[in-house]
């Protein structure tokens, strides 16, 4: 019919989903929830003469480090997978120690810091984007976070996945190819079936080079460090999550709910 945009791919029946950065805001609750703890009264003088979202940055990238590291590795392997409850506490304990604050929290202090990450909130899209792509389509997360942690954020920031698939259930981290062909085998599906949604190019590529189809999720500040950015034609569907409307638009640029715009190619 003139004037309707074709499908992108209408032989997708599964969408899987990065979590941090493309349906929850890492930075922002992570450095507000330093912030307030530093302010709080009989906090440690020395807590409020930290630069916070430097701190939340270096955490964050900690995290990248240690989970491509582990990505790297061929066949997954449960004596060496390390959990990244985990990984987010060793790097605490780490970064107390490199901004000068050792001994600022007490121990069960630092653990409950450690689980700013389970209370996440979601973009202001996130969630009805989801329930309207739920409509269609099976969502499954594919994150190299926890499965309590994920099953957090959703209660969290109220996130309406079928299935949650996690590091922990992998035993391998992304962009290891074994992450993205189990979890589509977890939903019987083939690669062909199943499209990744990402705010990470590096995600994407290695989504893209098993055969999968890919939508790329703008979010602000995402890949500010990708050393190779999204290239012009590289992804399926292209959708902006800093000023346009983010998982609501994909919904409605896929069929499933009602957000003005066209579905388009990076080329586009």
């Amino acid at each position: 019919m003139a004037g309707v945009p074709r499908h992108p791919f209408p032989e997708v029946e599964g969408l899987l989903f990065d979590v941090f950065g493309t349906v929850v805001d890492w930075l922002g609750p992570v450095k507000a929830e330093l912030e307030r703890r530093a302010a709080k009264a009989g906090a440690d003088p020395r807590l409020k003469n930290v630069d916070w979202e430097l701190f939340a940055r270096q955490w964050r990238a900690g995290y990248g480090v240690q989970t491509r590291a582990m990505s790297k590795r061929v066949v997954p392997d449960i004596m060496q997978y390390i959990d990244v409850d985990r990984i987010h506490r060793g790097l605490l304990n780490e970064l107390v120690q490199s901004f000068g604050i050792a001994g600022a929290w007490t121990e069960a202090e630092l653990q409950s810091i450690n689980l700013i990450w389970h209370d996440l909130d979601g973009w202001p899209d996130s969630s009805h984007g989801l329930f309207e792509l739920k409509k269609k389509y099976t969502l499954c997360t594919l994150s190299n976070g926890n499965t309590r942690l994920l099953s957090d954020l959703a209660k969290h920031s109220h996130l309406p996945w079928d299935v949650i698939i996690s590091g922990d259930i992998l035993r391998t981290t992304k962009p290891n190819p074994v992450a993205y062909l189990r979890t589509c085998a977890f939903l019987n599906l083939e690669v062909e079936q199943v499209a990744m949604v990402a705010a990470h190019a590096y995600d994407l590529r290695a989504a893209k080079a098993l055969g999968m189809r890919t939508i790329y999720v703008r979010r602000p500040g995402e890949d500010d460090d990708e050393p190779e950015p999204a290239r012009e034609g590289e992804f399926d569907v292209v959708v902006d999550g800093i000023e346009g409307g983010g998982l609501a638009e994909l919904a409605a640029l896929l069929g499933c709910g009602e957000v003005s715009g066209q579905w388009r190619r990076c080329t586009d």
